[in-house]
């Protein structure tokens, strides 16, 4: 009798976090979010990770875990010029949800995945997590980690052309090593994971000091490719005294001769900074290589943080500061991410703001879009996002630096400073070639992406035997169906012998001319209701329009994710060309082969309304409505939820489907508790400061 007091107390507090649980909607009461992984597979960009904050804010104080696996959708409009938002993605309780990782694309082979990353509470060893984008499903790979140590708030990338990710250094901490209980420690390995072999090798790093909290991108130059690695903080002394990483100082690995360089690059130098985020891009001649940087947490001289980009043009490497042009207040914020969409926009997602407690732009869910040629309706740095805007041109800011054209063309390609070692200037007239990647499973439409690496013999007899299963049973599957359709077109073919048939002319639509300005330039066009795709033409234009009707929050029903779905907009890229074509097949094939079908949702759920003009984002991250355009009705008040007493996603039923055995032959264990929340964010400080 005396253990039934205490176990209806468990029973109501856990009703409480139920509910608790259940009345925060990732999409709609977002506030901000930091800290996270994201990527890019196909069409989708993929938000694991990472703390999240709750709207209204004075509510909800605290730092909530993300245990949520988010997508946006890139060719599928919210209504307010960013990708969409879902939240109905596989994620359960064994899968780690940390802060600091990265995950590592494999579009060839529709995967990706989780590497590093800190917990917030009781923190794991290394493990090695993989998603399946075409399952919906994740999976524990059984590659070596031996000698491996989990890190966090390294710099990561991915070399899908080679079918590679690297990760440089990161800390070791109480929230990376369980049982650790000494100062932070940064470290200086190089991370290489091949995806072909499934294997993991340890590099060492240029120097001794271990290195935390920079960038590391690639760049197709030398024979097999470069990293190029800056920014950040150094520990020299491996005992967590950190000092700034000189911005002028660019690490270059190349991947060919597994050598490290230091080139000093000029110009106007970023001031020292830490988790910034950054992302790469090139015209086609890759006569420049452009790494485009935002943000960051200062080091030195008193800065919180930044609210500003950097270009760092290659090679002749130069600093152009690119924003802002003017002096006026900005909006700091670090512990973001970036992702470059089709080589011509840089999606910004997220971060923490120290200096204020307002929300990060909820209705468009904390996404930025930074236009790096600045070709879009507005030539503006700052834009909404255009899911056909495809190519890269060199912005005026870089073309007076280097020379050339919006095409290319540079001929400034040797540093002020001249080459710290001659083998650079080598590299940087070199162009390595890759062969295609070929897809080691059944991928729709997949027949080898181009300026794609072969990823390398797979696993043996296992991963041999599941890829000749899924051609066996496809190819029994093709066969069946042709032979069915033969027989019947024989069969209906004799009925039709002696029959006329009428000629059937099929009716067209009206052929309506594209609006146009004044002079004859073809305006771009806006969709008219979320869930539309939007385009744009490539000419000048005015700013949107916003509609005055001021929509209202639905209902917590969590969107779908419009997986199969053509994107109903006036433009059809190639690239959705060929996702329709490939969506085609998966419908008449491989359905066949996997029983497991993706939810399906007709209608796109109402969000509300937008308005810029009350954002102090918009006055620094958007440009300003033109003349004549109609203006933004206000914005609606979002429904007001208590604080939650802990969060924890729901967890997705255990799927019917696997993973072909030659992935990830592991199984996961679903009943695993998940991860409680943080203690409030510092204001200033690189950690979090826990009371005593």
């Amino acid at each position: 009798m005396a253990r039934f007091p205490t176990f209806r107390a468990a029973l109501a507090l856990g009703l409480s976090a139920t509910l608790s649980v259940a009345s925060h909607d990732p999409v709609n009461d977002f506030c901000r979010r930091f800290g996270q992984q994201t990527t890019v597979v196909g069409r989708q960009l993929y938000i694991d990770g990472g703390l999240v904050n709750w709207n209204p804010l004075p509510s909800n104080p605290d730092n909530d875990t993300n245990t949520w696996l988010l997508n946006q959708a890139l060719d599928v409009d919210n209504g307010q010029g960013f990708p969409q938002l879902y939240a109905n993605l596989s994620k359960n309780g064994s899968i780690p949800t940390v802060s600091g990782g990265v995950l590592w694309s494999d579009s060839t082979n529709m995967l990706f995945y989780q590497w590093a990353g800190e917990y917030q509470t009781n923190p794991q060893g290394p493990t090695f997590y993989i998603y399946d984008v075409l399952l919906n499903q994740w999976n524990k790979s059984d590659a070596d980690l031996s000698g491996l140590s989990r890190v966090a708030y390294g710099a990561g990338t991915t070399v899908e052309e080679r079918g590679e990710g690297y990760y440089f250094g990161g800390w070791l901490n109480d929230q990376t090593v369980p049982g650790w209980d000494g100062p932070p420690i940064a470290t200086s390995n190089l991370i290489r994971y091949d995806m072909g072999s499934n294997t993991f090798t340890n590099n060492t790093g240029p120097d001794g000091p271990g290195r935390a909290e920079g960038a590391l991108v690639f760049l197709p130059a030398s024979d097999k490719g470069l990293l190029v690695y800056f920014g950040g903080v150094q520990d020299p002394y491996k005992n967590g005294t950190t000092v700034g990483a000189n911005m002028s100082e660019i690490l270059v690995y190349d991947l060919a001769s597994e050598k490290w360089y230091t080139q000093n690059a000029t110009g106007d130098v970023p001031d020292m900074r830490g988790k910034f985020c950054a992302g790469a891009t090139w015209p086609e001649d890759r006569s420049s290589y452009n790494i485009y940087l935002y943000g960051g947490q200062g080091h030195e001289k008193g800065d919180v943080a930044f609210d500003d980009v950097y270009i760092l043009t290659l090679p002749s490497f130069q600093w152009i500061k690119w924003y802002p042009t003017t002096p006026g207040p900005g909006r700091p914020h670090y512990d973001l991410t970036c992702n470059v969409v089709d080589g011509s926009q840089m999606l910004i997602i997220g971060g923490t703001f120290p200096l204020d407690d307002d929300c990060d732009s909820p209705n468009v869910y904390g996404t930025h879009n930074l236009n790096m040629g600045q070709n879009g309706p507005q030539n503006s740095t700052w834009d909404l996002f255009y899911p056909n805007i495809t190519k890269y041109s060199v912005p005026p800011a870089i073309v007076s630096a280097v020379g050339g054209s919006a095409s290319g063309g540079a001929t400034n390609r040797t540093p002020t400073d001249d080459w710290n070692n001659r083998d650079l200037a080598v590299y940087f007239t070199r162009y390595p070639s890759f062969d295609a990647r070929t897809a080691t499973r059944p991928v729709p439409g997949a027949t080898g992406a181009p300026d794609s690496k072969s990823g390398g013999s797979s696993n043996g007899g296992a991963i041999a035997g599941g890829v000749v299963g899924g051609v066996v049973g496809l190819g029994l599957i093709i066969g069946i169906v042709w032979f069915c359709l033969r027989r019947r077109k024989q069969q209906g073919g004799a009925k039709k012998i002696g029959v006329k048939r009428s000629k059937t002319i099929r009716a067209e639509l009206d052929a309506t001319a594209a609006p146009v300005e004044a002079g004859g330039t073809p305006l771009y066009h806006r969709p008219s209701k979320p869930g539309s795709s939007r385009s744009y033409d490539g000419a000048g234009s005015p700013e949107p329009t916003y509609s005055t009707t001021t929509s209202t929050l639905p209902p917590y029903t969590t969107p779908v994710s419009p997986y199969g779905q053509q994107p109903q907009g006036m433009y059809m890229s190639p690239a959705q060309q060929q996702q329709q074509q490939q969506q085609q097949y998966y419908n008449n094939g491989y359905q066949q082969l996997h029983s497991q079908q993706y939810q399906q949702q007709p209608q796109q759920p109402q969000y509300q309304q937008y308005d810029p003009s009350q954002d102090i984002m918009r006055q620094q991250h958007y440009p300003p409505p033109q003349a004549g355009a109609v203006s933004p009705p206000g914005q609606s008040s979002p429904d007001q939820h208590g604080s939650p007493v802990s969060y924890e996603a729901p967890r997705s039923p255990p799927t019917s489907q696997n993973t072909p055995a030659h992935f990830y032959p592991q199984p996961l264990h679903p009943n695993r508790g998940s991860e409680g929340k943080r203690s409030p964010q510092p204001a200033h400080g690189r950690f979090i400061e826990e009371d005593e």
